[in-house]
């Protein structure tokens, strides 16, 4: 599919650009390079507080839940009429129905926008890039999803998805913390974290993931593995230094060493499934079709704010590297090379970024879904099943 379909007249307004991550939303309008603001994805009403919108699973709540929260994105941050602007929708590909419908229904039900335009995470993420061809790997809050996208198309039965995701490693953060870290109280003395009742929040959680914690090389991480596996034989590196974080009051968590690089080690640990990161790129690349292969592991496109933390693109590199050299998967199909993009923007609003420049185009009218036709019944294209199959418009996407 063409990237670019022709740049809207000057004289039209911009339109809103959204992505509703699990964690955080970007917000801005059309051919901005940033977005205006990035809010979490929260919303307070009636005895809730800071209730997330991805946690809502009744229709009626959720429905009042995304009211709220996009009028305080259109006169609160924008501070625009939405009435007047078009919107566009940076959404995840396996998303819920309920989510989608709903968010649908507030925007051309209640706020009467003009049109529509929902566009895949991947696909926009390789907009940015002018590129047809990617795998796409997003490292969200709440999962992982690795999406290989061949000329503009999405390879659905090729993705992977996993749990393993900011969240999890925030958990194995706290696990951490409770079990190696110690507390400088007031008057001096040091305790253990698991002698007292410290509870850390997420927020602060992933305060101490963004600005601590890093991903270890992949030799170091093997010598870290070989040791605990045999502390007679093998001698661990030497680990990295300690800080103090400052809590609430007057009270100083002193952060071992080892934690700041153990808390990432959750994304390269195979599972039970035999599954890791590395091997749901190797995965998705080994189910597509052979003649894609190539193009799909030279244009490896990471997004997602966890995959900002020092040493990610590297470390996953390396993994992938090791893995694809073993019997398991050079027996399958052998890995030439695999090559990063350098992408025009931060990994966190990428996604957001690939809405902006949709939107500056005429791809929003020729796509997008105007509220005369959803009003008329026409329904919302589903991604999941899309398979190159005619829209509900007659026009193919």
């Amino acid at each position: 599919m063409p990237l670019f379909e022709g740049i809207i007249l000057q004289s039209e307004k911009h339109a809103v650009v959204l992505d509703i991550g699990q964690k955080f939303t970007k917000c801005g309008f059309a051919g901005e390079a940033v977005p205006r603001y990035i809010i979490p994805t929260t919303v307070s009403i009636d005895e809730n507080q800071n209730l997330s919108l991805y946690d809502v699973s009744d229709a009626k709540l959720l429905f009042k839940a995304i009211k709220v929260f996009l009028h305080s994105i259109f006169f609160k941050y924008l501070v625009v009429s939405h009435r007047d602007r078009k919107v566009a929708i940076v959404e995840p590909l396996f998303g819920t129905e309920l989510f989608r419908e709903t968010l649908a229904k507030v925007l051309y039900v209640h706020f009467e926008v003009p049109n529509v335009l929902f566009v895949p995470t991947p696909i926009a993420a390789l907009v940015t890039l002018a590129i047809p061809s990617g795998i796409v790997v997003d490292v969200g809050y709440k999962e992982t999803t690795v999406i290989p996208v061949f000329e503009g198309e999405a390879l659905i039965n090729s993705s992977q998805v996993h749990l393993r995701a900011a969240e999890a490693i925030e958990n194995n953060l706290r696990r951490l913390i409770s079990s190696r870290c110690k507390i400088k109280r007031e008057d001096g003395t040091i305790v253990s974290v698991c002698d007292t009742d410290l509870n850390l929040d997420q927020n602060t959680l992933e305060d101490i993931l963004v600005r601590l914690c890093f991903v270890s090389p992949i030799d170091r991480a093997r010598r870290i593995a070989d040791n605990l596996k045999d502390l007679a034989t093998t001698e661990p590196p030497k680990p990295p230094p300690g800080v103090e974080y400052p809590l609430g009051g007057s009270q100083i968590l002193i952060i071992d060493g080892s934690v700041r690089e153990a808390a990432c080690e959750a994304f390269y640990e195979i599972d039970g499934d035999m599954v890791n990161l590395a091997t749901m790129v190797l995965d998705a690349v080994a189910q597509c079709p052979i003649d894609t292969r190539t193009t799909l592991l030279e244009n490896v496109v990471i997004i997602g704010g966890t995959a900002m933390l020092p040493g990610f693109k590297a470390r996953l590199l390396g993994e992938i590297k090791d893995f694809a050299a073993r019997p398991s998967y050079s027996s399958r199909f052998p890995v030439k090379s695999v090559k990063y993009h350098n992408l025009p923007g931060k990994e966190n609003f990428i996604a957001w970024l690939g809405g902006a420049i949709m939107s500056a185009t005429e791809a929003i009218s020729l796509r997008g879904l105007s509220r005369d036709q959803y009003m008329q019944g026409v329904k919302l294209q589903d991604w999941a099943r899309l398979a190159s199959v005619q829209c509900d418009t007659g026009r193919k996407i």
